[in-house]
């Protein structure tokens, strides 16, 4: 289970939520649920959906995610349910505790929306590893997870490989210092 924040850049204000990420893997086959919410705490929940992808072939620290399906929506309010349709990851490590930075991207045109370039980033998040143990029970909500674990499993037990905190980008190293002031914990300079 991971931890950390959500941040949106659709529009011209930018928000942020606390999201919590589950992932399990099973050859090259990874999938999981996330909840974004406003609190931190990982069973108050506003939107619930679930992800699945691929681990690369090629060994490396990134990872894409797809939003399989929205689970819970309990705010009509809450857009980021809809809009999220892929998380572009990035696995890294510092001192024994892992952490993730990553982009997320929209399924959809959103009108006013701040990145008019294709390709743009709509928003952002940063998560540190907080438990092995789940909350949530992804499996349930898949009913092709046979045919998510079928397709992993073609090359065998694959690994993400992390990569040194150092070696993080300036937008990822701006992402870390917000995750510093939410855990306390000193991350980067």
């Amino acid at each position: 289970m991971w931890g950390g924040i959500f941040v949106s850049n659709v529009t011209r204000v930018e928000r942020k939520f606390y999201v919590f990420l589950e992932l399990k893997q099973q050859g090259r086959a990874v999938w999981g649920i996330y909840n974004t919410t406003d609190s931190n705490n990982n069973q108050s929940v506003n939107c619930l959906c679930t992800i699945s992808g691929s681990l690369p072939r090629k060994k490396g620290a990134f990872l894409d995610l797809s939003k399989e399906s929205v689970v819970m929506n309990r705010s009509v309010s809450y857009a980021v349910c809809d809009l999220v349709s892929r998380l572009n990851l990035h696995y890294l490590t510092k001192d024994s505790v892992d952490y993730i930075t990553g982009k997320w991207y929209a399924g959809t045109d959103i009108p006013g929306r701040q990145h008019p370039v294709e390709g743009d980033a709509d928003g952002s998040l940063v998560l540190q590893r907080i438990s092995g143990q789940m909350v949530w029970n992804a499996d349930q909500y898949f009913s092709n997870l046979d045919k998510i674990i079928k397709r992993g499993a073609e090359d065998g037990q694959h690994a993400l490989i992390a990569d040194d905190v150092a070696t993080a980008s300036e937008r990822e190293k701006r992402l870390l210092r917000l995750l510093q002031t939410v855990t306390g914990r000193k991350i980067i300079d």
